[in-house]
Order: C-alpha cells, then sequence, then structure tokens
C-alpha cells in the first residue's frame, strides 16, 4: 500500500506490502537528472488507479486509487474477489478497516486475536507521516539502474532502484512526456508483487471514513486485547 521512511511504524508488514521503501542506493548511478522528484511531483499532481499483487497478506491482490484533491485508496482482496481491508488517506491521516488494522497486532500478539463485533466496520487512524504520497512516492534515496529500463505497457522507462535492508523496490518510470510511475516491482525479503499504474487524470471518487466509525490505534489494540480467546 510506501514506505518505512515515511510511513508510521505501528503499520508494519502491511505498510512494506503497500508500496515502496528504500534507504539505500543501486550499483548503476545516480538520479542526479531530478527524476525521483520529477515523478513524485508528477504523481502527486494527478489523479491516478493502480492495480497489482501484494505481500501484505497471502495470496492477496491490492487496487488503489489517488487524487490530490481526495486522497488515496487501496483495497486489498484475497484471491480474485474476497474482500479483506482497505486503507484511506486524506492530508495526514491515514485510516486502516479494523480487519486489515488487526494483522500486525496477530503477528505480535498470537492468532487468537479477533475483531471486536461493534469495530467490524470500524477504521483505525494512524497519523501518515509525509502524507498520503508516501504510499507511492519514489524514497530520495532512489537511483537510476540502466540495466532495468525496459518498456511498460508500450512506453519506454526509466528504471529507478531503492534498496533497504532485505527489501528491493523497482519504480519504471515514463521516459516521455510526463515522468509517471508506470509499475512498481518489489522484493521483501523473497516476497514479491508488482502493481502496474494507469488512467491518469481519469475522474476518482474517494470517500473518507465518518467520524462515528473511526477510532485510534491505543483504543483499538486495548479492545482488541481485551477479548482475546
Amino acid at each position: 500500500m510506501n514506505v518505512i521512511r515515511t510511513r508510521p511504524a505501528i503499520l508494519g508488514a502491511l505498510a512494506l506490502a503497500l508500496a515502496a521503501t528504500g534507504c539505500g542506493s543501486s550499483d548503476d548511478g545516480g538520479a542526479g537528472d531530478g527524476i525521483v522528484e520529477r515523478a513524485n511531483q508528477a504523481m502527486a499532481s494527478t489523479s491516478f488507479h493502480g492495480k497489482g499483487s501484494t505481500t501484505a497478506v497471502a495470496g492477496g491482490t491490492q487496487e488503489i486509487w489517488s487524487d490530490p484533491r481526495q486522497g488515496f485508496r487501496a483495497r486489498i482482496t484475497i484471491g480474485t474477489d474476497e474482500p479483506f481491508g482497505e486503507i484511506l488517506c486524506r492530508d495526514k491521516d491515514a485510516f486502516m478497516s479494523a480487519e486489515l488494522a488487526l494483522e500486525p497486532l496477530r503477528k505480535t500478539g498470537g492468532s487468537g486475536l479477533d475483531v471486536p463485533a461493534d469495530l467490524k466496520s470500524s477504521f483505525v487512524r494512524i497519523p501518515a507521516t509525509g502524507g498520503c504520497a508516501s504510499f507511492y512516492a519514489i524514497p530520495e534515496s532512489g537511483r537510476t539502474d540502466k540495466k532495468l529500463a525496459q518498456d511498460v505497457t508500450g512506453v519506454a522507462t526509466t528504471a529507478v532502484i531503492a534498496t533497504g535492508g532485505s527489501t528491493t523496490d523497482t519504480y519504471f518510470v515514463a521516459a516521455t512526456n510526463k515522468p509517471y510511475i508506470l509499475r512498481l516491482d518489489s522484493n521483501r525479503a523473497g516476497h514479491v508483487s508488482s502493481t502496474t499504474y494507469d488512467s491518469f487524470g481519469a475522474p476518482v471518487s474517494i470517500t473518507m471514513p465518518t467520524p462515528d466509525k473511526i477510532v485510534s490505534m491505543d483504543d483499538f489494540r486495548a479492545r482488541v486485547m481485551a477479548v482475546r480467546r
């Protein structure tokens, strides 16, 4: 759904799976031509859609929508059509559906954890450090790698690679016209995913959860632990 460098740590493995992370560099040159900054500005100034696989959950796929005025939305499904959860973001706040927010707690608290019945349709508020762009922006540490460049949907691209720990993210940025990110390939400790971006400038509708559906992470964690099986 971006990065350890910008995303709240509480997202844990889910944050790693939803977008890119990187604090290192590749072996081939740098991004001295400003490709990272130009790509990030282009993506932040237009609406777009994306779809692909995710390492957030086993067998999961993700679909995303973004609009500079309305915010960001990521929907995760298991298999082809079983809904699992979603993340919404506007300005400096991200909202994660309850089932999705439970995943990091299960990893640390055990499989016996479950979402209380009255919170099933709730969203957990998480400060989005770096804003909603942190879910798709290329890290400043990204470096071009000429060996990896390839066409994406018939468009020539510049490959930008970002590495950090056991994670490697490769962004394919359009080399002509607007420098939009056309595809992101990720390898996180051997788990791979790929997301393709399209529909740049097309209308997008993103609705944030109403206040009565929002709960803080502290409250959510306390309620989950209180009904632990």
